[in-house]
């Protein structure tokens, strides 16, 4: 493996080799090599030494996590973590703490997650292995934002970024541009987005990562769902779905469905909105994703909303917005929050719905979630309307006719939809 030996300084006999294997077994299994997680499976049995066999059982553990045995996964973290323990090794101690952060993300638990990030990098800085370094990175510029600090959110990925690119590491830069789409789509730099798209997109054929391309097929298919490119969307989302089926990745999968669920929805087309829904609620819960899980409760109550069934969407709402407060899910909670006083103004409540909006818009700034923010704008808007205080109800009419020009959306868009409705009633 290219540029390996340069990590390793050890007595161990064929420890370097080992880890060299290692980490190109984990490299193809991220890219969806066909046949390679049969291969490591088998590695992970037969490591010569404790540390050889810590770094199979990484890379095993990568593999049952991503093909939704999340199960399994606590079994392969403990015995991951005794044997670098053991072997006194810092790179796979740092290398045990990634993957027990991330699943910890999955689970909800936030602080735990950060903080096993946090430790996993310093050790990544004492074994001097800065492509490690610059994926923990990564995924904690991830939880940062998630928890509403953006500043440490934005210093994580830009340093991640720094990292891989100084080192030649175009697998670890392409995931960090990925993430950098995601997070300017949410605060409205729909050109810096789509920039670092094109820039991720290229890299994954560049280096044959099917994982990665799929990833960012999904990541444009939600910035056109939002900007009300339907048909668009659902050829990049399906494009998506079907890499993440191929590479067997059950935890992105069911992230896809959850989007898909969200095109019917925007057509009208409740029941096949539903089943999108629950196809990828019965996978969040299969791989242990309760973020996932959540957000796709929150849609569900939408849906029910929709469809009449008050109770039904109460129910959900109130479900999501107790997990989401419970994991510390900033962002999550604004969402169901603005989804509640939505609930509110249907059922007549509107000076309760004021004081709900109120507590999402300002987990949403905290954020800087433009869209969703516009969003509640039109709920603020109905709710003052039907108090009858006009001014109020054009301001918000008005903040939200901005947000959607600064994000580019287009006539089909949800947001377009919202404000068209509410100007009509304003404006008749």
């Amino acid at each position: 493996v290219p540029n390996e030996q340069r990590r390793f300084d050890l007595n161990e006999p064929y420890f370097g080799m080992y880890l060299s294997i290692f980490d190109y077994a984990a490299e193809r299994l991220d890219a969806g090599v066909p046949g390679a997680r049969q291969r490591v499976q088998v590695l992970a049995l037969d490591g010569v030494s404790s540390a050889a066999r810590c770094a199979a059982l990484l890379t095993h553990l990568r593999a049952t996590r991503a093909t939704g045995r999340s199960k399994e996964a606590g079994r392969w973290i403990d015995q991951a973590r005794g044997l670098a323990t053991g072997a006194q090794n810092p790179r796979l101690e740092g290398g045990v703490l990634v993957q027990l952060g991330d699943l910890c993300r999955d689970e909800g638990r936030m602080d735990e997650a950060r903080a096993h990030l946090e430790a996993a990098v310093a050790l990544f800085r004492i074994a001097s292995d800065p492509v490690a370094q610059g994926r923990a990175l990564g995924i904690l510029a991830s939880i940062h934002h998630q928890q509403g600090r953006i500043d440490a959110g934005r210093a994580s990925h830009e340093a991640a970024l720094a990292i891989h690119r100084a080192m030649g590491d175009r697998t670890g830069e392409c995931v960090v541009l990925g993430n950098l789409v995601n997070l300017h789509h949410e605060q409205g730099r729909i050109d810096e987005a789509l920039t670092h798209y094109h820039q991720a997109l290229a890299i994954a054929r560049e280096v044959g990562d099917r994982a990665s391309k799929g990833l960012n097929l999904g990541n444009l298919g939600n910035l056109r769902i939002d900007q009300g490119d339907l048909d668009e969307a659902l050829e990049l989302q399906h494009a998506a779905l079907a890499i993440h089926r191929e590479v067997g990745n059950r935890r992105v999968e069911g992230v896809v469905l959850g989007n898909l669920g969200n095109l019917p929805c925007l057509k009208g087309r409740l029941a096949d909105a539903q089943a999108h829904y629950e196809a990828a609620l019965v996978i969040a819960r299969e791989v242990g994703n309760r973020r996932l899980e959540d957000f796709l409760l929150g849609h569900l109550g939408n849906l029910y909303l929709d469809l009449d069934q008050i109770d039904r969407a109460a129910d959900f709402g109130a479900q999501a917005l107790t997990i989401f407060r419970a994991v510390g899910d900033r962002r999550g909670e604004g969402f169901v929050l603005g989804n509640l006083a939505d609930l509110s103004v249907r059922q007549g409540h509107f000076n309760a719905a004021l004081d709900v909006l109120r507590a999402g818009e300002t987990l949403l700034r905290a954020v800087g979630e433009r869209g969703e923010l516009a969003k509640l704008a039109c709920v603020r808007g109905w709710a003052e309307f039907a108090l009858g205080d006009l001014p109020a109800a054009r301001a918000a009419l008005a903040e939200a006719e901005s947000a959607a020009l600064a994000l580019a959306v287009g006539p089909d868009s949800e947001l377009r939809h919202e404000i068209d409705k509410l100007q009509q009633s304003l404006c008749p």
